[in-house]
């Protein structure tokens, strides 16, 4: 009736618990919310990492129909501001005199505001959404109180070398071999850098577990091996350890995810990075890149995560450089199908799938997800709406650069009165959902650059002949170094149909 009811919320409506190692977590459940309900919500963030703002979002996925920001700093400290998104955001600044007892200063205002803010809206391929929103960050530049303090905060890359350099990370990471006995009863073919590589890796891997956590900053590695599990970092120095016992030469190599944003070379950070990698160099030379943690990689096959053009090589001295971890391994399938045609009308034949580099760490990240086999089996029954009469898969829980999927298979096939008709692809490699969008106002990134190679070769039935082939068709897009081919031939009583796509940037 024209009157204003509020309700408190009472404390047994708010939950708190652990979000992650840093983070708590406060839900709360409002009670007596009905249409036309006014929520509101006020809370305080106290730190003592007075240096860092967070950045301040006016976008995510609810539209905005307004929001007003004020951001007070007093005038000791010295920002660099920026804002990031495409929509139109009104800024300004202004200053207050203030005073602590006898100490004169000034507050400066930061005033932002924004209206019709539309929900960002999620696209496939873009592996960290935030970086698009609407939002304003500060970065600290400097504090100076006269008389008193001058600090600079401004960092340059050489900086963050040092701090990393420094730091437990390189002294654990330079611990001495915790499994000396083991690697002195490795091979010692010195012919194969990646089978001898490889063996250090699965002897680490053999005596501890990962406990599926990347981390930065090693555990005491003595810890580690009494525990017999650790992350991904614990496990890169315990590797470079061994490699270290066996000649080879390795670096660290930090990694910021593509999931955490991307790094810009320009733009110095003090502590971005999420992980780091190993860099292990041969005496011939021969360079390679390694993750100890993840099950599913193998040398120079690393998670798509992992694939930034600006990961930071940090030596235990001189200046720190840049590396590009995008092209370390040649990613590819390669699929060949033989099919002949039963009695009874139904497609009979065999798959052979082989799977390289990323490709394969899909592909054996696929497979673990699954209870076993047979559920995995029945997936692949589902989606290529076939029959499987055997299957194998091979190095699918090996530490390898390949994987390969074999099984037989029966297909219905559609019929009407003297024709045939034969669908040459098992497998769809690409969906029409992935682009639905009539804008796209984000860049799209790829897991990686790949290579599909498929080949379907069908036997003709006897009596019967081909009435119509796909046409052929071969079209390049170089923007993306893309090429796609698809060619159709009868070589006697066969049919041949191969198709081939390239995608050479990501």
């Amino acid at each position: 009736n024209g009157k204003v009811v509020t309700t408190k919320m009472s404390k047994d409506f708010i939950y708190e618990e652990e979000y992650s190692s840093n983070y708590h977590k406060i839900s709360f459940y409002a009670q007596d919310v009905k249409v036309g309900s006014v929520i509101e919500v006020k809370y305080k963030v106290t730190s003592d990492i007075y240096w860092k703002i967070d950045d301040i979002y006016f976008q995510k996925t609810i539209p905005v129909n307004m929001a007003e920001v004020e951001v007070r700093v007093p005038g000791m400290f010295t920002f660099n501001k920026k804002l990031r998104g495409s929509h139109h955001v009104d800024y300004e600044t202004d200053i207050e005199p203030r005073s602590i007892g006898a100490y004169q200063y000034e507050m400066g205002v930061d005033k932002f505001r924004t209206v019709d803010v539309p929900a960002f809206k999620y696209e496939p391929y873009i592996y960290y959404h935030d970086q698009f929103f609407l939002a304003a960050s500060y970065d600290i530049r400097s504090l100076n109180i006269p008389g008193s303090l001058t600090q600079e905060y401004g960092v340059t890359w050489g900086d963050v070398d040092v701090s990393y350099r420094d730091s437990d990370i390189m002294t654990r990471f330079r611990s001495h071999c915790h499994f000396k006995d083991q690697v002195d009863a490795l091979p010692k073919d010195a012919t194969d850098d990646p089978a001898r590589i490889a063996s250090a890796v699965t002897l680490v891997k053999d005596n501890v577990v990962w406990n599926e956590r990347y981390r930065v900053t090693p555990e005491p590695l003595a810890q580690v091996v009494k525990a017999r599990s650790g992350s991904n970092a614990d496990i890169n120095c315990l590797i470079a350890g061994c490699l270290r016992e066996m000649g080879y030469t390795v670096d660290m190599v930090f990694v910021k995810f593509r999931t955490s944003g991307h790094l810009l070379d320009f733009q110095p950070e003090r502590f971005p990075f999420d992980t780091f990698i190993l860099k292990v160099t041969a005496e011939d030379g021969s360079e390679y890149f390694l993750d100890g943690g993840s099950n599913h990689a193998y040398i120079n096959v690393l998670p798509p995560d992992f694939l930034v053009p600006n990961a930071r090589m940090i030596k235990y001295s001189g200046t720190g450089h840049w590396v590009d971890l995008t092209k370390l391994s040649r990613n590819s399938t390669v699929q060949t199908i033989s099919a002949t045609l039963t009695d009874d009308m139904r497609l009979q034949g065999s798959s052979v799938a082989k799977y390289t580099g990323v490709r394969s760490y899909a592909a054996k990240e696929d497979y673990a997800g699954y209870a076993d086999e047979d559920a995995y089996i029945s997936d692949i029954e589902s989606d290529f709406g076939v029959e499987i009469d055997e299957a194998a898969f091979k190095e699918a829980k090996d530490y390898s650069a390949s994987t390969s999927v074999e099984f037989t298979f029966y297909k219905d096939l559609d019929t009407a009165g003297d024709y045939i008709y034969v669908n040459p692809f098992l497998e769809r490699f690409h969906s029409a959902d992935s682009f639905q969008s009539i804008d796209r106002e984000y860049p799209v990134d790829f897991p990686s650059a790949y290579a599909i190679t498929y080949l379907f070769t069908f036997t003709i039935p006897e009596g019967y002949a081909v009435d119509q082939l796909p046409e052929n068709k071969s079209f390049r897009f170089d923007p993306i170094g893309s090429n796609v081919r698809c060619i159709s031939a009868v070589r006697g009583n066969t049919v041949q149909v191969s198709y081939s796509f390239t995608l050479g940037k990501m």
